[in-house]
């Protein structure tokens, strides 16, 4: 039998000796099986007889212990009812009672006997006395010797400070007192040797009630513990007695006794805690603990008669047993019981043992049999697996070859023959490496030696592997070795396979593969050469779209600029129709050709997003205005919402923003026939702490079909092809929206269904930041009325008027406004405000508005009117009683343009309207005097910018390009305030020409305007980097350009709109500083003098409110130092000084939230310290004169001012006062008016009252008049 036949003849070497340890080790496995249980049952059965018996006998003794100390316990209780039947019956004697109910003198005799025989009858009484109310013992009788004593009166002592007398004369009648048991005190001192003693007393009283003392009678208690100690037979040696507080009164250690009168803590429960704290709570039991056998029982008087007793005798009568008594109890029942189960234990094992050998004898003979009938099947069974391994091995398509540990082929199948071309004979004992081809058999010798020593399961395909046929051709082969052991001896069985077809395969996957390369680079590099084209062309698109930019905007600039100039023209009504029309062309076309270099920015990625701060409300007003100036139909409503609250300073792409919602809102207007189309503006959830707006444009137009509504988002596309013929448009729009809203970083979306109207939203990210602007806190609390017709306009001037903070009434025609106006009226509680529609079904907005104008007559708190409309503004002031609205504003209406529009109403109703800045009047010229170079290689351009400057006011100088001038500026530069320069010029750009006038000519401060009808970003970035200060694009809008050139010309008298004439500075004169912001105080205040007097007393009064403020924190002032700071913050921003006023809100929310305030208010001083030196060019030297001593006052004039303020102050109304004080700052010294103006700003008008008069009387004026 080969080597590969022995793997599985698998026998024992000693299969008899294997099978005895079988045998041995299943006779103790039955043993244990059959002596375990029993074991098992005869420790449970000693156990249980043991633990009964010993139960048993715990039983005996505690039924014997409980009824010792109940013994001992009804003697003690006998015992202490023999003195209390024998005081009761002392009370009731006759002699006794005919002395103590005496009531004069008495013959103390028969109570002498009385006691002297109830002594000698009781051998155990040591006294009996009787006491008075005082304390003093009247008759008293010892026992001396066993025989009675009457003790002489002047032994007789007071004992009102004892505690039995103290408890005893507190009894009633018939009441018996017993006392604690304790030792004996004679003269204040425990008497020796000791005496227990306990005392029964009671009160006793004459016939008249009236109480006569007490009788007590002392018990010498040590006979009464002797009969208690005796009854508890053989348990007296153990029995003790405990009174209520644990200490012992009798125990088997006398040491023990009477701790409590001598201040020692010797008790049961510090001696033994845990029985304590049981025996103290339960009357009587019995309980087994660590430390013994526990049994007690109460003590308490209780005698058979009825008598009523008081006593604090809460004794135990307590037994304990040692546990080590009870251990010694136990011990010699579990040595009997244990002694036995060994004896019947080594009885049953030798039985088992017995019994289990006999057994395994008759097991192991059945065994012997069995094991030759399984030995005769093996060897046949053995047969037949070699005969299938045979027929497997030979059958195997793989060549299978075994080999020995030294590389001799022992066994080959028929597959490896094939496969080599030899016979096993011939191959048997030879070494391997005959197979292998000549040049690797040295190589291979080597390896096949490693590999024998550490043998392991192994594929050999990663490198090629050859083998030599017997005619000696070499083919490619894979190899697995498998090592296995036969009788110790180490065989490889080896699995070839022939991989020529397989090799042929491989090498022409490679040729194909190294073609496919080959054609995948040539494609590779058709692509580069296409990408490069491709961005070329991209190249070529961009540049051509801004030099048609340029191109297109060059003339349509002198389009829009010569109509509008033509507008101004004195033509017929005709000809202005047409050239309006003209103008509205031509900016239809210079909407197209934006969207079209929209989306070429977009495409070729050159659109960027900004990312600086913007304020929301102002983003909306540009919306509103632009859509107001939108001619839609006039039976749509146009609405618009406020701001989010804390939405409104943000950080973002504000011009982005505002083109996607104008874009959205003008799509909606274009496509709704009738209805509304409302514009909200919400605060959507914040995902990962970012913050998010939600935009909503809703229309009530024709809707979109469903499978149409993500095609309007692409290129090119609109809801079908009659839109375009219909209205128009590059069906650009919604793609630009789509790619400007997924830039900044948010999404885009509609909801609708035909017939009911559509709702485009989009989703973007918005950076909060801080406030960097201040609004004036005025005008709080407005209550406005409002009028309009449509429902969701009323509903979006609500929300409106809601974030302003002030509270809306809203209804829906003419005649509800006049009714709730008369309905409010009547209640004393009129509006602040009218907000009333122009077109309204029914009566009419202006109608109404003079209906309630008529029923208020010339009341002073008559409400303001504002006039909404969604049509022209012109129209409505032409109307007949147009006049009546105080205020006219386009729809939508957002919530600055209402604030602006009340506020400015409110200061000319008040006479303080505005009277400085860009001027609006007909004759008003807004660039009056101001010297404008304009730079243009256009003569159409530099003509219609000519005369549109000119026309405003200007004097204009014109150059032909960048080169004509620098060479003029070289020579008249003083003469210029401002250039207008184009960008795209021959000969020099406007770029060359800037870094020209800069560098060559010095004139870095002279202002330079870009004009180019180039629209890119990177166009206006190089012209602020060659030094341009600003910016605007052709074709520009007229009051644009008039803005921005505003911004660079030097504020003078000749280069703005004439202000009213005051005594106080120009407002145009003053320079702008971060303390002080001039132009923002002077919109606020309106009047330059008013402004710079009130920055005067603010010098004078806040300028060392930092060092007081830092005092006040020093001394833990901190509430003055907030009401400081929060004074000093509301003064300062009303002011404008806005570095004060951010500085001091820091302090105040730093004194609010209890921070470290103490670095602040040296900043806050600096600050403060700042704005006086920006104020004190303000304030003019000569106001200090007085005007009166010079004689330029009209006194009566002054005399009737003066009347007139006191009658303002006595209505305390400070609106009439202001216009009053005001006239007389005209011609009084301020600091005179002063004390006035601070009492009026404080409405103290008592005060100011009696301030005024005393003015008058300096001004001697006859104060009888008033």
């Amino acid at each position: 039998m080969g080597p590969a036949m022995r793997i599985f003849s698998g026998k024992s070497k000693n299969p008899v000796s294997r099978l005895k340890s079988f045998v041995n080790q299943q006779q103790t496995k039955d043993f244990l099986l059959l002596f375990l249980p029993t074991a098992l049952l005869v420790v449970a059965g000693t156990w249980a007889l043991a633990t009964a018996r010993i139960n048993a006998e715990l039983a005996t003794l505690m039924a014997d212990e409980k009824t010792y100390v109940e013994l001992s316990q009804g003697r003690l209780d006998q015992e202490l009812a023999i003195p209390i039947r024998h005081l009761a019956s002392l009370i009731n004697e006759k002699p006794v009672r005919q002395i103590y109910e005496a009531s004069g003198e008495y013959n103390p005799e028969p109570m002498q006997e009385a006691f002297l025989s109830l002594m000698s009858r009781n051998s155990d009484y040591d006294k009996v006395r009787w006491i008075d109310e005082q304390g003093y013992e009247l008759i008293r009788v010892n026992n001396r010797q066993g025989r009675p004593y009457l003790v002489p009166k002047s032994q007789l002592q007071n004992k009102r400070d004892r505690y039995f007398f103290i408890s005893a004369m507190q009894l009633d009648a018939g009441v018996i007192y017993i006392s604690p048991l304790d030792l004996n005190m004679d003269n204040g001192q425990i008497e020796v040797p000791y005496k227990p003693t306990l005392r029964v007393a009671s009160r006793v009283f004459d016939a008249a009630g009236n109480a006569r003392g007490i009788l007590i009678i002392n018990i010498a208690a040590r006979t009464m513990l002797n009969a208690f100690i005796g009854s508890a037979g053989p348990a007296a040696n153990r029995l003790m007695l405990i009174n209520a507080d644990g200490y012992w009164l009798k125990n088997p250690d006398p040491a023990d006794e009477w701790g409590f009168m001598f201040q020692r803590n010797i008790t049961l429960g510090s001696r033994y805690p845990q029985a304590w704290e049981i025996i103290s709570k339960q009357s009587k039991g019995q309980i087994r603990l660590a430390d013994g056998l526990w049994t007690w029982s109460s003590v308490s008087p209780m005698p058979k008669f009825e008598t009523s007793l008081s006593h604090k005798i809460y004794w135990r009568a307590i037994t304990h047993i040692p546990s080590s008594r009870l251990v010694a109890m136990e011990t010699p029942v579990w040595r009997e019981k244990i002694i036995g189960a060994a004896i019947v234990l080594i009885l049953v094992g030798f039985g088992l043992s017995r019994l289990i050998q006999a057994k395994a004898a008759k097991v192991q003979a059945e065994k012997d049999a069995t094991l030759a009938r399984s030995e005769a099947q093996a060897a046949h069974k053995l047969q037949e697996v070699q005969a299938s391994f045979r027929m497997l091995f030979e059958a195997n398509t793989n060549g299978l070859l075994v080999v020995n540990e030294s590389g001799k082929i022992t066994m080959t199948n028929p597959a490896f023959e094939s496969m080599f071309g030899y016979a096993i004979d011939e191959l048997r004992n030879q070494s391997v490496e005959v197979l292998i081809p000549e040049a690797l058999r040295t190589q291979h010798a080597q390896m096949r030696a490693g590999y024998m020593r550490q043998p392991t399961k192994r594929a050999m395909g990663v490198r090629d592997l050859y083998g030599t046929r017997k005619d000696g051709s070499a083919f490619p082969i894979e190899i697995g070795l498998s090592p296995y052991w036969d009788n110790r001896q180490l065989f490889v069985l080896a699995t070839i396979t022939d991989i020529s077809e397989r090799k042929r395969a491989q090498d022409e996957i490679v040729r194909i593969n190294e073609a496919l390369e080959q054609r995948v680079e040539e494609r590779t590099a058709e692509l580069l050469a296409a990408q490069r084209e491709a961005e070329r062309l991209a190249s070529v698109k961009g540049n051509f779209l801004a030099n048609m930019s340029h191109e297109i905007r060059t003339p349509m600039n002198a389009i829009l600029g010569l109509a509008y100039l033509l507008e101004k023209a004195p033509i017929d009504a005709e000809a202005l129709d047409l050239v309006k029309k003209i103008r509205i062309a031509g900016r239809s076309l210079l909407s197209i050709i934006n969207d079209i270099l929209d989306f070429s920015k977009i495409e070729s990625g050159r659109l960027e997003i900004e990312h600086a701060p913007f304020r929301l409300t102002d983003v909306l007003d540009n919306v509103a205005t632009l859509m107001s100036a939108v001619e839609y139909k006039t039976d749509v409503e146009l609405a618009m919402g406020p701001a989010p609250k804390g939405m409104k300073f943000l950080r973002g792409d504000a011009l982005r923003l505002e083109q996607v919602m104008v874009n959205l809102t003008s799509n909606a207007l274009k496509f709704t026939e009738h209805g509304s189309v409302t514009l909200t503006v919400e605060q959507a959830p914040s995902r990962n702490g970012q913050a998010y707006l939600r935009f909503s444009v809703k229309d009530t137009g024709k809707g979109i079909a469903t499978d149409k509504q993500t095609e309007i988002f692409n290129a090119f596309s609109q809801e079908d092809s009659s839109t375009t013929r219909r209205f128009g448009g590059t069906g650009l729009g919604l793609s630009i929206c789509r790619h400007l809203v997924e830039l900044m970083g948010g999404e885009i979306g509609v909801d609708s269904e035909l017939g009911k109207g559509s709702e485009f939203w989009f989703i973007v990210p918005v950076e909060l930041v801080e406030s960097q602007d201040y609004m004036v806190p005025a005008m709080a609390f407005q209550n406005v009325l409002i009028a309009d017709d449509h429902p969701a306009t009323r509903e979006m001037l609500a929300a409106t008027v809601r974030s302003l903070g002030w509270n809306p009434d809203v209804v829906s025609s003419g005649e509800e406004a006049i009714q709730r106006v008369k309905e409010r009226a009547q209640n004393n509680k009129l509006p602040d405000l009218l907000l009333l529609d122009w077109r309204m079904q029914g009566m009419d907005g202006l109608s109404a508005g003079q209906a309630i104008q008529d029923y208020l007559g010339d009341i002073p708190n008559a409400p303001l009117i504002i006039m909404a409309t969604a049509h022209d503004r012109d129209a409505l002031s032409r109307e007949p009683g147009s006049s009546v609205a105080h205020a006219i504003l386009n729809k939508p209406i957002t919530a600055s343009a209402l604030y602006n529009a009340v506020y400015e109403s409110k200061r000319l109703l008040n006479g303080t309207a505005k009277t400085a800045g860009i001027a609006t009047g007909p004759d008003e010229k807004r660039l009056h005097r101001a010297r404008i170079l304009v730079v243009d290689d256009s003569e159409i351009n530099r003509e219609m910018a000519r005369r549109i400057l000119e026309s405003e006011g200007a004097i204009v100088q014109l150059a032909n390009d960048g080169q004509d001038a620098v060479s003029w500026l070289e020579a008249n530069a003083e003469r210029i305030d401002v250039v207008l320069m184009d960008i795209q010029m021959p000969l020099m750009d406007g770029y060359e020409a800037t870094r020209q006038i800069r560098e060559t000519l010095k004139l870095t401060l002279l202002p330079i305007v870009a004009l180019t009808a180039g629209a890119f970003k990177n166009q206006q970035t190089a012209a602020l980097e060659a030094g341009m200060n600003g910016f605007i694009a052709k074709p520009f809008d007229v009051d644009d350009l008039v803005s921005l050139l505003r911004q660079y010309l030097p504020v003078t008298p000749e280069a703005s709109a004439q202000p009213i004439t005051t005594d106080a500075t120009d407002a145009t004169d003053i320079t702008q500083t971060p303390t002080l912001d001039f132009e923002r105080g002077l919109h606020n205040w309106g009047d330059a003098a008013t402004y710079i007097k009130y920055l005067r007393k603010f010098a004078d009064a806040h300028c060392r409110d930092g060092n007081e403020l830092g005092s006040l924190i020093l001394r833990g002032a901190l509430q003055e130092a907030l009401a400081l700071s929060h004074k000093l913050k509301g003064t300062a921003g009303n002011l404008a000084l806005m570095r004060v006023w951010k500085l001091a809100e820091d302090l105040e929310r730093t004194l609010l939230e209890g921070g470290d305030s103490s670095g602040q208010t040296p900043v806050l001083q600096t600050a403060l310290d700042d704005a006086a030196q920006a104020i004190a060019p303000l304030i003019d030297e000569n106001t200090a004169d007085d005007p009166i001593n010079q004689g330029t006052v009209d006194r009566n004039a002054v005399h009737q001012l003066l009347r007139e303020l006191l009658q303002a102050l006595d209505q305390d109304n400070p609106d009439a006062a202001e216009p009053v004080l005001l006239a007389l700052e005209q011609v009084l010294p301020a600091q005179l008016l002063k004390p006035i103006r601070e009492l009026l700003d404080n409405f103290d008008f008592r005060a100011a009252e009696q301030q005024t008069r005393i003015l008058m009387q300096q001004l001697n004026s006859n104060l009888q008049e008033i």
